[in-house]
């Protein structure tokens, strides 16, 4: 069975990016649980999936890869927060990995309003 406890005490932030950040937790507490969310949305009582940080951070290496081979791979002169990526979707996990990706893809990423003005 995963130990899935967090440290104690919780590691102090560093003045680093958010993957950065993310990637040093994931090897040093790869088992940590990052998030849980339903098994089944519409029946809270079927449980939680846990999700740990090696799993997410292997998430977000891959869709960085996915982003620089789908819509373009940044020289490091263009990585300057000019590129924006607009999500449409729920704000869950899929939003964490698609944020922190973005970030070391060089893209930044916008959310359109919930509701007109």
């Amino acid at each position: 069975m995963m130990d899935t406890t967090r440290p104690t005490p919780w590691p102090q932030a560093t003045n680093e990016l958010l993957p950065n950040t993310l990637f040093k937790l994931a090897a040093q507490y790869p088992s940590a649980t990052y998030a849980e969310f339903p098994v089944n949305p519409h029946k809270i009582e079927d449980g939680y999936r846990k999700i740990t940080f090696a799993e997410v951070a292997n998430a977000v290496s891959a869709f960085a890869w996915w982003l620089e081979e789908s819509i373009g791979k940044l020289h490091e002169e263009e990585k300057d927060g000019t590129r924006t990526l607009v999500y449409m979707g729920p704000n869950d996990i899929r939003y964490a990995v698609l944020c922190l990706g973005s970030v070391i893809a060089g893209y930044k990423v916008s959310r359109p309003p919930t509701r007109a003005s």
